[in-house]
C-alpha cells in the first residue's frame, strides 16, 4: 500500500522532496496547499499533515487526497512503481518550479470525462454552444448568495459555469467525488459547484466544490491531473489555444470577475485552479503556438515569494518561446482604484474579486473600466 501511496504522490503532487530514509515530503494538493508540509512513510503506509495535524492511513489517504476507495487506489497506482523506477526517481530529491513547468511532457494517461454528468447537473442553467457554455438566469440565480457576497450585481453574467450543490446532484458524481461533496454540504451548508475543463477539448475533467460560507473549497478531482487532454481550468479553457488574447486568472472568483468585465471582448478568460496551474497552462500555450498571441497573467497579490515566483516563471517561459506576455499591473490597478475613491485599495484588495467586494465608491462599471484600461496599458513583451 505504501508503494501505491508513493506513486500517487509522485503523480499528483506538484512539489516533492524524497529523503534518504525513504520518507517523502510533498504539498497537500487536495486542499490547494503548495508547501512541503505533508510527510509520507511508504514503509508504514502512513501520511501526516503538519498543517492540519491529521494522520492518515492508506484508506483515509485514498479517500481524502484522491477521492478514491482503497481498492480503486491500489488498482490505479499499485502497479505503477517498479523497484528500478523507485531507485531512479529517488536520485531527483526535489521537484521545483522549472520542472513543474514541463509537466505536460510527462507520461500521460486517459482523462476522465465528466461532461455528461455536468450537463445533467446544470440542465436548464446554461446555454451550450459548440465551444463553450454561458451562464443564464438559472445558474446565476441559484448562486446569487455567493455573488452578492462578493459584491457582484445580480444581473452580471460571465463566462464561468457554476451551480449550487443539491442532493440530486450526488447521484451524477463518481462515488469518491460524491462522498466529498456530500460531506462538505453537511459541514458547511450550501456549496457552489464549478467545472474544470480541458484546454484540449473543453470537456469537463474535474469539478470544484466551494462552500458559500467562505470556507476553503476543494477540487473534487481533475485540477492537477496529467492527462492526454492537457491541463484543466475554469472558464473558456477550450478557447485558450485559439484566441489571440488570453487572460490567465487564478481561482474561480477572479475568473468570474475577469470574464464578466471582458464580456463582449475577443478574449479567452482561463482560470488556473491554483498558482501552480499558471505553469501548466503556459507550457501548453508554448506547445501550441498561435501567431500574434498575447497573454496576461493575473495572479493573486500573495505575500509568499515562492507563489509570486511561480507566476513570474510562467511569464518567463512564454517570453522565451516568443509569446508576448506580461504580469497584470497590480500597482497601476490599485492606484486607479484609489483615484476612483477607494482609499483602502492597497490594504484590502488582494485579488480581482476583492475590488467589488470592498468597493465603497466605485461602481461596477467604474471597476470594469479600470480593469480594461489596466489591460490596455500593459506592455506585452515577447
Amino acid at each position: 500500500m505504501g508503494d501505491a501511496m508513493l506513486a500517487a504522490v509522485r503523480d499528483r503532487a506538484t512539489t516533492v522532496k524524497e529523503h534518504r530514509d525513504g520518507t517523502v515530503d510533498f504539498n497537500a494538493w487536495w486542499r490547494d496547499g503548495d508547501d512541503l508540509n505533508v510527510r509520507l512513510w511508504p514503509s508504514k503506509g502512513a501520511v501526516h499533515d503538519v498543517k492540519t495535524g491529521e494522520t492518515m492511513n492508506a484508506k483515509t489517504f485514498a479517500d481524502v487526497a484522491l477521492g478514491l476507495s482503497l481498492p480503486e487506489m491500489m488498482a490505479h497506482y499499485g502497479l505503477l512503481d517498479t523497484a528500478a523506477d523507485r531507485l531512479n526517481r529517488a536520485r531527483v530529491p526535489v521537484v521545483d518550479a522549472p520542472v513543474e513547468l514541463q509537466a505536460n511532457h510527462e507520461e500521460q494517461k486517459p482523462a476522465p470525462d465528466l461532461s455528461a454528468a455536468w450537463a445533467r447537473i446544470v440542465e436548464g442553467d446554461f446555454h451550450h454552444t459548440p465551444e463553450f457554455a454561458v451562464a443564464v438566469d438559472g445558474g446565476a440565480a441559484r448562486a446569487a448568495r455567493w455573488l452578492v457576497g462578493r459584491g457582484f450585481p445580480d444581473d452580471v453574467r460571465g463566462l464561468v459555469e457554476f451551480t449550487t450543490l443539491a442532493p440530486e446532484h450526488l447521484a451524477e458524481l463518481p462515488d469518491g467525488m460524491a462522498r466529498h461533496a456530500e460531506a462538505m454540504g453537511r459541514e458547511h451548508g450550501p456549496c457552489l459547484l464549478a467545472p474544470l475543463r480541458s484546454v484540449a477539448d473543453n470537456k469537463v475533467r474535474g469539478i470544484h466544490c466551494r462552500p458559500l460560507d467562505g470556507s476553503a473549497g476543494r477540487h473534487l478531482s481533475g485540477s492537477r491531473l496529467k492527462t492526454d487532454a492537457g491541463p484543466t481550468a475554469y472558464g473558456l479553457a477550450g478557447a485558450a489555444r485559439r484566441m489571440g488574447l488570453v487572460v490567465l486568472t487564478e481561482g474561480l472568483a477572479d475568473t468570474f470577475a475577469a470574464g464578466a468585465w471582458l464580456r463582449g471582448h475577443p478574449a479567452a478568460v482561463v482560470g488556473a485552479p491554483d498558482v501552480a496551474g499558471f505553469g501548466r497552462l503556459a507550457a501548453d500555450l508554448v506547445e501550441h503556438p498561435l501567431e500574434g498571441r498575447r497573454v496576461v497573467l493575473v495572479p493573486h497579490l500573495d505575500d509568499d515569494k515562492k507563489l509570486r515566483d511561480k507566476a513570474a516563471a510562467a511569464v518567463r517561459l512564454m517570453r522565451e518561446a516568443g509569446i508576448r506576455s506580461a504580469l497584470f499591473d497590480w500597482p497601476g490597478f490599485l492606484d486607479s482604484l484609489k483615484a476612483a475613491g477607494e482609499p483602502d485599495a492597497f490594504k484590502v484588495v488582494r485579488d480581482l474579486a476583492d475590488a467589488p467586494k470592498h468597493a465603497q465608491s466605485a461602481t461596477w462599471e467604474a471597476l470594469r473600466t479600470i480593469f480594461l484600461d489596466t489591460l490596455t496599458g500593459l506592455e506585452l513583451k515577447p
